[in-house]
């Protein structure tokens, strides 16, 4: 299965990725930390994913946040 991880380099998605990749996934992590922001990346090949993670999630900022909008309008972007 194809995995697309967003957020795949924090303490959760790195221990996803781990997990998924240890069971046979072939899994693709994008994250700030990694100087990748969703926001501007060709989405092209990751429509071809089977599941998108989605832990790209700043809680430190309320839940209308401008963040949270753009965040939620790349997964639906990506998942579609």
């Amino acid at each position: 299965m194809r995995e697309l991880v967003l957020g795949g380099e924090g303490l959760i998605g790195t221990e996803l990725v781990e997990q998924l990749r240890a069971k046979g996934h072939t899994v693709t992590s994008l994250d700030l930390r990694t100087g990748c922001d969703i926001r501007y990346v060709d989405i092209t090949p990751f429509q071809e994913c089977d599941r998108v993670w989605f832990l790209a999630w700043d809680v430190g900022e309320q839940s209308t946040s401008p963040q949270q909008s753009i965040s939620t309008s790349c997964t639906r972007t990506i998942a579609s």
